[in-house]
């Protein structure tokens, strides 16, 4: 009786072992991918091949269709993917979820090496790069490596486990694999044991390798095994479905395609397997050499392409079902007038991913100060207020914006991303305080310019001439800022140095020259405290554009920057 309940111990202990592996290869791949993983994403287009091809590159990197799922999710509930598109990405996802299993598989396969054994010491050479070199990219590959060794150790201690439960001590099979063997003959009660198995642990990849555990032990044969996959299919769309509650009509829509996309799927291979899955079982045993591991892996995989293939055509009326089954709701996300457009926390769950999205959300709101502020100029140079309310609603979504990316930046605490990502992270707090200041002096301006036009007050040419020079200095050093913050260009700050230097001394030109025009009596007091504030206001402008830019440097780095300015 003991024995038995330390078997169980073991067993799952084993299965412990396989998940976090898992896990830990997945987010160090994913870690490692870095920015690139939205390079990817970004090149989605209505080509429905690419699609596929991007949703298995992406799965095969993190290792869960769920996980891909629910960043598919995020990503059509802030209208960066289309329904479309992800449902091509959908059906990609189902493809590349399979090569956790291939990978399983191999610790089936006998001969002169040992693949456990082999497996066992990239462990130790994954646990020394990550303890002993202090790099990125060496700790990243070193977990990959660690966490690949732990699948296929966990795999072996539940294989282990579960062998000793199969057989009685004399070699007859055991209570335990009859009752097994009895209850799962049925293929829709295999569906749906599979289906509710991968709902609970939300983890296709997992059950998956749990099959190839049961079947190893002859306590499951391949057609139980091949009926529960399909299940497995079914049950990790729960995931998704979750993830969907309280997003937008078409978020909704992208889970709904998912759990079509597999239901659908799943019912087009059932049903000829109820005909001739003893003929399916031989054929996949077979061409995997009789290992009925590297069978079920196997099977996994070609029926994942094989629906891909066959509803790949009818994507459009996927996208046409999923949207009478989810009406558009009138409060949609996509119509409220302040809002996130790159960013929602379901892509937390790929931290790399959300800082290239965040970076994206800032640059966003940078590009809104900005345009109020060549608008409020405009508007102060030529009088023109009919863009005033429409500037005044975009400065009200600069300030939703500070609010609520301070919020989102708040929790990337704890999650795991690079030394870099940290640094980056911490830097953009201050970043949407610049942001936002600069939208405020917009606000100033504008309204300075109503100021004038209503008391009838003008500037002189000169006055004039003097604003346009300084406009068009901050404007480059906005592009400089764009490209050293979102680009990380460096070679662009010396530049963007010497811009706000001319800035600095624009402002105090401007303030010598209207001191020469009032006592010459060319302009007047109330238009000249106007200039001299707006001239301050302009200043400050570049104060931020060039702090924003500076945010990229190390300590080090900024204390050499100020031997650029100071020269």
């Amino acid at each position: 009786m003991l024995d038995g309940i330390f078997k169980i111990f073991s067993m799952l202990g084993g299965l412990a072992i396989f998940m976090y592996g898992m896990k830990i290869m997945g987010d160090s791949l994913e870690a490692l991918a870095g920015s690139k993983m939205k390079s990817m994403f970004a090149r989605v287009s209505d080509n429905k091949l690419k699609g596929v091809g991007i949703g298995m590159g992406v799965t095969a990197v993190i290792q869960s269709s769920s996980a891909t799922t629910v960043m598919l999710v995020g990503f059509v509930n802030i209208g960066f993917l289309s329904l479309k598109q992800s449902a091509a990405i959908i059906m990609g996802s189902n493809i590349g979820t399979t090569i956790t299993a291939q990978l399983s598989s191999l610790s089936s396969i006998g001969g002169v090496f040992d693949i456990t054994a082999i497996m066992s010491l990239l462990a130790i050479v994954g646990l020394v790069l990550f303890m002993f070199i202090k790099s990125d990219s060496s700790n990243h590959l070193g977990l990959i490596l660690l966490g690949l060794g732990m699948l296929f150790i966990g795999l072996d201690l539940m294989s282990g486990s579960m062998k000793s439960f199969a057989l009685n001590p004399d070699g007859s099979p055991s209570t335990f694999a009859n009752f097994m063997l009895s209850s799962f003959s049925n293929p829709l009660i295999c569906i749906l044991a599979g289906m509710l198995f991968t709902a609970i642990i939300q983890s296709s990849s997992a059950a998956t390798g749990i099959l190839l555990v049961f079947a190893s032990a002859n306590i499951m044969t391949f057609e139980t095994a091949m009926f529960m996959i399909l299940g497995t299919n079914i049950g990790t769309c729960v995931t998704a479905m979750l993830s969907s509650i309280g997003t937008s009509t078409n978020a909704k829509r992208t889970a709904v395609i998912h759990l079509l996309f597999n239901v659908i799927g799943t019912a087009i291979v059932t049903i000829p397997l109820l005909f001739i899955g003893d003929k399916a079982a031989n054929f996949f045993t077979r061409i995997s050499g009789g290992n009925i591991e590297r069978a079920i892996a196997n099977f996994h995989t070609v029926f994942n392409i094989l629906v891909t293939l066959i509803l790949l055509p009818f994507t459009n009326q996927l996208v046409q079902l999923a949207t009478l089954i989810v009406p558009k709701r009138e409060n949609s996300n996509s119509s409220k007038p302040k809002r996130l457009f790159y960013l929602d926390e379901r892509i937390l769950a790929t931290p790399s991913l959300a800082v290239a999205q965040t970076i994206s959300e800032v640059k966003n709101m940078a590009d809104m100060a900005n345009t109020n502020l060549q608008k409020s100029l405009k508007a102060l140079l030529t009088g023109d207020l009919d863009e005033v309310a429409e500037m005044q609603k975009a400065e009200e979504t600069i300030d939703y914006l500070n609010i609520e990316i301070t919020n989102y930046l708040i929790k990337f605490r704890g999650l795991d991303i690079s030394i870099k990502d940290q640094n980056m992270i911490g830097s953009l707090y201050h970043v949407v305080t610049d942001i936002e200041r600069i939208g405020d002096h917009a606000e100033n301006i504008w309204k300075n310019a109503a100021r004038m036009q209503k008391n009838d007050i003008q500037f002189s040419e000169i006055a004039q001439t003097e604003l346009k020079n300084v406009q068009v200095i901050l404007q480059e050093m906005y592009e400089e800022t764009v490209s050293a913050f979102v680009y990380r260009d460096r070679s662009v700050l010396s530049k963007l140095a010497v811009n706000e230097t001319l800035v600095d001394n624009a402002k105090r030109q401007m303030k010598i020259d209207h001191i020469e025009r009032l006592n010459n009596s060319e302009c007047s007091a109330e238009a000249g405290a106007i200039y001299l504030s707006i001239a301050s206001q302009l200043e400050r402008v570049g104060d931020h554009l060039a702090n924003m830019a500076y945010s990229i440097l190390s300590y080090e780095d900024k204390l050499s920057l100020g031997d650029i300015k100071a020269n």
